[in-house]
């Protein structure tokens, strides 16, 4: 790893959701390693999808755990830029949708998404000068 604040910037969020992974590597030093190790098979093996501009975000098996991990292929050496495990969902929900933890509530839907499933629906013929 080149870059020390890379484990604080991957394991220092508590919003990545990686305490489990540390727990199981022991370390976030093994955590990484473990990330990284998965990500250069990928790429050897030709599973790691990249953009033109060679930037991957994929979801990994990790030890058991899913990640999302994000980064960069430069000069065929991967970089790692982000990880996290996806977000814990609320079980105890009742209702049509259900708004990630993450998300601020107001920025969950848009006004047309609250109004337009509940407006009536009716023709409109060719005539109609009110519609």
């Amino acid at each position: 790893m080149s870059d020390p604040n890379k484990l604080r910037h991957i394991f220092g969020n508590p919003s990545h959701n990686l305490g489990p992974i540390v727990q199981h590597f022991g370390s976030e030093g093994a955590a990484f390693r473990a990330i990284e190790d998965e990500v250069n098979r990928a790429y050897q093996d030709g599973r790691l999808v990249t953009d033109a501009y060679g930037l991957y975000q994929q979801v990994f098996d990790i030890g058991g755990y899913s990640v999302i991990i994000k980064g960069r292929i430069i000069n065929g050496q991967v970089h790692i830029g982000t990880a996290w495990g996806p977000p814990e969902t609320n079980t105890n929900f009742i209702g049509r949708f259900q708004p990630p933890k993450y998300a601020a509530p107001k920025y969950a839907r848009s006004s047309w998404q609250n109004t337009a499933q509940d407006l009536p629906i009716r023709r409109l013929d060719v005539e109609d000068r009110n519609a």
